[in-house]
């Protein structure tokens, strides 16, 4: 790779890192099917959880799946959707249903603090 694709790949990195680093909200997608109710394990095994990633002109925001590292549980280890957060991870990508996918995985997750009133 020439000297300035790798330029402009690490720049696209650094600005899509720093997209999720200053603005997401938390996203919850769950698989279609028929829950079973507050414990059903359909729904503890086929979550994803995704941050949203807005953009100035809130026409054309973005989203990106994520995986926390370690042993976490949907809803007891996340925040309530909407909830600005900071997502940090390492960006792969996976296939399904013939589909190719983004993910952060073994992420770490920081709620973000509201802005103080003025």
């Amino acid at each position: 790779m020439n000297p300035s694709k790798k330029t402009a790949a690490l720049l696209l990195c650094v600005f899509f890192a720093l997209a999720v680093l200053f603005s997401s909200a938390l996203i919850i997608h769950e698989a279609g099917h028929d829950c079973a109710g507050e414990d059903c394990p359909i729904c503890r095994a086929v979550v994803y959880h995704a941050c949203v990633i807005p953009d100035a002109t809130a026409c054309c925001a973005q989203g990106i799946e994520f995986t926390l590292a370690g042993d976490h549980r949907w809803p007891d280890d996340y925040p309530e959707p909407g909830t600005d957060i900071i997502i940090t991870g390492k960006l792969e990508t996976y296939m399904e249903d013939g589909m190719r996918y983004l993910n952060l995985a073994d992420s770490e997750m920081v709620l973000q603090q509201p802005p103080a009133a003025s």
